[in-house]
């Protein structure tokens, strides 16, 4: 769990800019399937921890679609992640399947 970014836990309403809402009952057929989707956020509110001196930003989907499921995802999309992820940390990243597959049952 981040102790940086909070995530809303609202979706948007609005089934023309909720994608989720069209695969609600694939999600529950099968609830360990992962998925790739395209999100839009941005910050809902912003909370000062006295204390540290911490701004935490807690952000919210305002419009969020379903590209596919992750092992069926164009291989451009696949390679734009791991690329933006090495970008970000610094490191090779593992692709989704091999950290999905390695970290079952423990990713919350």
């Amino acid at each position: 769990m981040s102790a940086k970014v909070k995530l809303s836990g609202a979706l948007p309403g609005n089934e023309e800019i909720n994608g989720l809402d069209a695969i609600a009952d694939k999600l529950v057929e099968a609830p360990e399937t992962l998925w790739l989707v395209l999100g839009w956020i941005d910050v809902k509110d912003v909370k000062d921890v006295t204390d540290t001196g911490e701004r935490i930003p807690t952000t919210r989907f305002r419009r969020i679609e379903v590209v596919s499921k992750a092992s069926e995802a164009p291989q451009e999309l696949r390679n734009m992640v791991l690329r933006l992820a090495e970008e970000r940390t610094g490191k090779t990243p593992l692709p989704i399947d091999a950290y999905a597959a390695a970290t079952d049952g423990l990713v919350d």
